[in-house]
Formats: C-alpha cells, sequence, structure tokens
C-alpha cells in the first residue's frame, strides 16, 4: 500500500512539475519542503544532528536549525529537476546548468583509455548532472540504492532515459569494475555509507564509517578519482564544479591515505554549501 501511494506521489510530482513554470514549480516544492520538515521528525532530526558536526560548536542552535530546514528547500528543488526530465532533455537542461568549471579533466580521463571515478557528495541536482554529463556523451554507470515496486522501474526509466545508467548496490563493486575496465566514467556518492563495509576515517573532526570502493577501485585499476559538485546559485540554477584529479599510486598510496585526500576535498564543498548538503541518514555514531 505504502509503495503504491509513494508512486502516486512521484507521478503527480511529474505530472505538475512538468506543466508549471520552473518558478511555480520551485515555490509548490518548498510548501512540500516545509511540510516534511514539520512532520518528518527522524529526517529533521539526524539532518539536525550531521550539521551541528559541521558547523561546530561555534554555531548556535538556530543557525543549525536554519541551515537544516534550507537544506529540505534544496532537496525539493532536486526533485522538481528530477520530475522535469522531459522539459529538461527538450531543452531546457542549458537553461539549468549556469556555468561548468573543470570538464575538461572529464575527457582527459577518457581520453587516456583508463576512465575515471566521479566522486560526488549529497548536494545539488545529481540526477540532472547525470543527465549533463550524458549529454556530453561520456558513457556514464553510477550507483543507486534499490526502490520497492513500481518506484523502481519509475527511476530506472527516467535514468535511461537521461543517458546515464544505474547499477543496484548490492551488485555495484562488479558493474562498475567492468565499466572501468572499458575505459568508461563510473560516479560514486562518498558522503554517506549505505552498507556495513567502508572505512573508518575522520570526517569533520570524529571518526566515520565511511565509503571506500572509489578509493579501492583507484587503486586497483589506476582510474582518477574526480571530485565533482553541483551547487546552486542565487537564482536556483547549478554549478557544475569538476576538481583537478586524485591520482592513487600501488606502493605508494593505501586506502587511508586516499580517504584522507578524498574527505578533505569534500570537507571544503560542505562547509561552504551547509545547507545545500542533503544527509538525512547519519553520518557519525552516537556518542
Amino acid at each position: 500500500m505504502l509503495d503504491t501511494l509513494g508512486y502516486l506521489f512521484y507521478r503527480l510530482g511529474e505530472s505538475l512539475a512538468v506543466r508549471l513554470p520552473m518558478g511555480w514549480a520551485y515555490r509548490l516544492a518548498r510548501i512540500v519542503a516545509w511540510l516534511y520538515w514539520v512532520f518528518h521528525r527522524r529526517s529533521r532530526a539526524t539532518l539536525l544532528t550531521n550539521l551541528r558536526q559541521v558547523l561546530g560548536p561555534q554555531a548556535d542552535e538556530a543557525t543549525v536549525r536554519r541551515t537544516a530546514r534550507a537544506g529540505f528547500d534544496y532537496f525539493a528543488y532536486g526533485l522538481v529537476d528530477f520530475f522535469r526530465q522531459p522539459r529538461l532533455l527538450a531543452g531546457e537542461l542549458d537553461q539549468l546548468i549556469a556555468s561548468i568549471t573543470g570538464e575538461e579533466y572529464l575527457h582527459e580521463a577518457l581520453a587516456s583509455g583508463r576512465g575515471g571515478i566521479l566522486m560526488i557528495a549529497h548536494m545539488g541536482p545529481w540526477e540532472a548532472g547525470g543527465a549533463w554529463i550524458a549529454s556530453r556523451n561520456v558513457p556514464l554507470t553510477g550507483v543507486a540504492l534499490s526502490h520497492a515496486g513500481p518506484i523502481e522501474e519509475f527511476f530506472i526509466s527516467r535514468r535511461e532515459r537521461s543517458g546515464y545508467r544505474t547499477v543496484p548496490l548490492g551488485q555495484a563493486a562488479r558493474e562498475l569494475l567492468r565499466a572501468i575496465k572499458q575505459g568508461e566514467m563510473i560516479v560514486v556518492a562518498a558522503d554517506r555509507n549505505f552498507s556495513d563495509s567502508g572505512t573508518w576515517g575522520e570526517f569533520f573532526g570524529r571518526p566515520a564509517l565511511m565509503p571506500d570502493g572509489h578509493v579501492r577501485i583507484a587503486l586497483r585499476t589506476g582510474a582518477p578519482i574526480l571530485p565533482a559538485f553541483l551547487v546552486r546559485t542565487e537564482d536556483l540554477r547549478v554549478r557544475i564544479i569538476i576538481e583537478p584529479p586524485i591520482t592513487l599510486r600501488k606502493g605508494q598510496d593505501d586506502v587511508l591515505s586516499g580517504m584522507r585526500r578524498c574527505l578533505e576535498v569534500m570537507e571544503q564543498y560542505i562547509s561552504h554549501w551547509p545547507e545545500q548538503w542533503m544527509a538525512f541518514s547519519r553520518i557519525w555514531p552516537e556518542e
């Protein structure tokens, strides 16, 4: 029953998003985000806990709550962009993207024949970002959590229509390695761990169990890690920023040193745009 209701919600959201002007769609999204903030206590509490660690003891509670409340809005904007996929693919995608920095690193990685690993955080409309990368004729495979019932097909069909594919978390390692060996790009969200495995590393001053697949693949294959971030401008358009590659070498680097380099880059971006970090699952263990 809940799966069916969730599917109907997504279909309704898509129907409204493609019919409304972008500004009105975002206004409606803010109303939905406010309702979610008020009634979904677990998501609210988790994001508040994560942001207290990011903002540090110098931030008062009002600042933490204001930052978290904005995070709900940014998540809703991302859903609107995903729902508006037909319009984005019909020409609106370039209007949504305000600027691109570092696109050359994508093409250099592909030209090397080793492929590349896009390392992202849960910031910005990553679905639209995937569509933009695919529109540049970059073969792209990502990892996605599975959904129950018809919601799974809803997401898969729209991602494939955008030109990139996703693999379930449980099958990710094998499929991602295959893509890299074929010289393609893969994308991995490295700021939240959705499994029991991983590597403990210091993240914003506290140990956290973080995903390490991107680092292990880089060490195994020699593929560069490209830190990539999507951040909103004041008018809610999107900046795509691809940092210079992180290259790891066997014998000189290991998982721990590779993780440290990756986490440091993510800390820089999350610190600069904490209101855009959508961390709705617990990052650090309870004290």
